[in-house]
């Protein structure tokens, strides 16, 4: 049994029917095509009941965040990010998972992954992606993160990014403020594209 038709073959009777509005051609048509636009439709569902799982384990956590240097001197950012879930029922520290850091370019499909130090000046500010290193599968306490993330207001999460501050050098770490989780972070299916397109 043929489960996938092909589709022009199929429509083009609705098609002419449209050209010339041939009533009678057009209601038949149209009835005809019910019965095939509902077997796509089982399709498609059972394509995507398959697939669910797979995708789910297979993607990063993605945060945007926006870094303004409201100082007088330079701030250096690292690219050392942690993704910090707290709430619900794990421990009162909550779980951490690593990021790498990217930059948001002027064409938001492109992302460029920040190697090194990166120098924000006075008043300057930058879109970065915190994207987890590893897909949810393999992150420690992974599941029970994913469980806190499709539960409304189950938790609230955080970046926490490395920086240096003139004067001492000393390596510090800021915060993003906390946000629900559920509602402000994202899935990432895909690794970004780079500048570079790899």
């Amino acid at each position: 049994m043929n489960l996938f038709p092909f589709l022009k073959q199929r429509y083009k009777p609705f098609i002419d029917a449209m050209q010339y509005l041939d009533r009678s051609l057009l209601a038949k048509t149209v009835k005809e095509m019910v019965p095939l636009i509902e077997r796509q439709i089982r399709i498609l569902h059972h394509i995507h009941e398959m697939s669910e799982d797979i995708i789910d384990k297979y993607t990063q956590w993605a945060a945007r965040i926006l870094v303004q240097n409201y100082g007088a001197s330079p701030m250096v950012i690292s690219p050392e990010v942690i993704l910090l879930v707290k709430g619900g029922e794990i421990r009162k520290e909550g779980i951490s998972a690593d990021c790498n850091l990217y930059f948001e370019r002027a064409d938001p499909s492109k992302l460029e992954k920040l190697e090194g130090l990166h120098i924000l000046g006075p008043g300057e500010k930058t879109f970065f992606w915190a994207i987890t290193t590893k897909p949810k599968m393999s992150i420690p306490e992974g599941e029970m993160i994913n469980g806190l993330y499709k539960k409304e207001g189950a938790a609230k999460a955080c970046v926490k990014l490395s920086i240096f501050r003139k004067g001492t050098w000393k390596k510090s770490s800021i915060s993003s403020n906390d946000t629900f989780f559920s509602s402000t972070f994202r899935e990432n299916l895909v690794f970004p594209k780079t500048s570079e397109g790899s």
